[in-house]
């Protein structure tokens, strides 16, 4: 398993972004698969810091703090940020009800606010409409490392397996229990969308995927497999839908509605649906690790930037398309062409607002959070500043180097990390018991991006989704793949 950044994971996260803003300006009704592909990067990523057993010091109860300080200090401040102003905005324009739904949002709940509506009216504002994805991921954060620390390495593979394998009999049950009580089918269809143990088989598959990279790279033809059994299951799935639209008197489009968008419930759309996505994710991700050639436009440097910034860019997004969206009226009653340009405004203004806070808010934390403490100054990895052209150049130049498939090493885009020698510790054996790495790395990245709808849009599905990235570690070391949230 190598230790040298992905560029190709960045170049998935900013494809994922970008559907998912398409699909908000009306554009790709599909686009919400992009946050199923972020759940699954988001589930390699954190697994493969486990795996490289970057939280060896003390015991389970050590580990499972140090990853959930990472998490907090990459996923929260950004997201308070939005909250504060995002509520900010809409009480400024005399709409104070979605200010009810804060507290979901600060506990991460507001995926089970959206779905159960604890209280009496659920205000469904655009503007945090897409948060809950972030709630589904922090409530995976919460489970999983628990379930690598405490389990040995076989059975953890075992329990894996077991679980990404029971995925789809889970939102069979849970759905079949919710329509005994509701006969409403589009909220049906958004509860299982959006409940976290309905999803968690996403991350699930790609945690699989870190515990095999190994054995991935030395049979490079089990991507292909993997590859061609999710085209296969793609294939079956669509094909069973169209025959039920059939089945139900539906000629021309009509006959393919309802498949990876609209009402996503009856006749087990509700439960293979999302298991047709994760495994199209799953092959993927494999490909993007293995660095195969077809892969090689999302390593340029301007994809991969955006791909940095991914966190901030689904955060910001919602809050830039509302904005648009008050100023010229409703993207989805815009003639198509009116809605490239203000997609093309919206992602851009989205990707600088996104750069801007990751460079200057959100890392700055991240680097402070990863000082040591009581470790000594030897252990710290002084970061120096990159404006955004210098990634550029330095990503340019890896990919004119001698290994021009990776990247090196970076905290955040456009804040480039040098490597810095730092000498062993020589205060006793008990020191070297995971400081093989001699060079101090600081690194991060927005992971996964994620997208949201309330049930009551359900029909057609108006997703969002982040992620997000960033564990501390008992000792500075470089990150791999990138931190990622989902």
């Amino acid at each position: 398993m190598g230790s040298s950044r992905i560029p190709e994971l960045d170049g998935l996260r900013a494809l994922a972004m970008t559907a998912v803003v398409a699909q908000h300006c009306g554009l790709a009704p599909f686009g919400w698969t992009g946050v199923w592909l972020f759940f699954v990067i988001s589930g390699y990523v954190i697994s493969r810091n486990f795996v490289q057993r970057r939280y060896q010091a003390g015991g389970w109860a050590d580990q499972y703090r140090a990853f959930m300080l990472r998490r907090f200090f990459r996923i929260v401040p950004a997201y308070v940020l939005y909250i504060a102003v995002a509520a900010l905005a809409v009480a400024a324009v005399g709409n104070r009800a979605p200010l009810g739904e804060v507290p979901f949002l600060l506990t991460f709940s507001y995926n089970w606010h959206m779905i159960f509506d604890f209280w009496s009216l659920h205000a469904g504002w655009a503007g945090f409409g897409h948060l809950w994805t972030l709630s589904i991921e922090e409530q995976f954060y919460l489970v999983y490392p628990l379930l690598f620390l405490l389990l040995s390495g076989n059975a953890h593979l075992a329990t894996l397996c077991a679980l990404v394998a029971l995925g789809p009999l889970v939102r069979l049950v849970y759905a079949t229990g919710l329509a005994s009580a509701s006969i409403d089918g589009a909220w049906v269809g958004f509860a299982v969308y959006a409940s976290s143990f309905a999803q968690f088989d996403a991350f699930l598959l790609g945690a699989l995927i870190a515990h095999c990279e190994d054995a991935l790279r030395k049979r490079a033809w089990v991507a292909h497999c993997l590859a061609g059994a999710a085209l296969l299951a793609a294939a079956a799935y669509v094909a069973w839908c169209v025959h039920l639209n059939r089945s139900g008197g539906a000629t021309g489009l009509d006959l393919v509605r309802n498949i990876f968008s609209g009402v996503l419930f009856g006749g087990g759309r509700e439960v293979f649906v999302y298991s047709a996505i994760d495994l199209l994710a799953a092959a993927a991700v494999v490909y993007a690790i293995l660095q195969k050639p077809i892969f090689r436009p999302l390593t340029h440097p301007a994809i991969v930037l955006v791909g940095r910034v991914s966190y901030g860019g689904y955060l910001y997004h919602a809050l830039v398309l509302w904005t648009v969206a008050g100023l010229v009226g409703p993207l989805s009653a815009a003639p198509v062409l009116l809605r490239l340009i203000l997609f093309a405004l919206v992602w851009a203004i989205t990707v600088g607002l996104a750069y801007a806070s990751f460079r200057w808010y959100e890392t700055p934390i991240i680097r402070w959070s990863r000082t040591p403490r009581g470790e000594g100054a030897d252990a710290v990895a002084f970061p120096r500043p990159q404006t955004a052209a210098g990634l550029v150049r330095m990503a340019a130049d890896a990919r004119a180097s001698s290994h021009p498939r990776q990247l090196p090493p970076f905290e955040a885009p456009g804040q480039g990390v040098d490597c810095i020698r730092v000498p062993k510790p020589r205060t006793g054996a008990s020191d070297d018991r995971d400081w093989d790495a001699h060079q101090a790395c600081a690194t991060d990245t927005a992971g996964e991006c994620q997208t949201g709808v309330s049930w009551a849009s359900f029909t057609h599905l108006d997703p969002h989704r982040r992620g997000h990235a960033g564990l501390r570690g008992p000792r500075p070391g470089a990150d791999a793949a990138g931190d990622g949230h989902t």
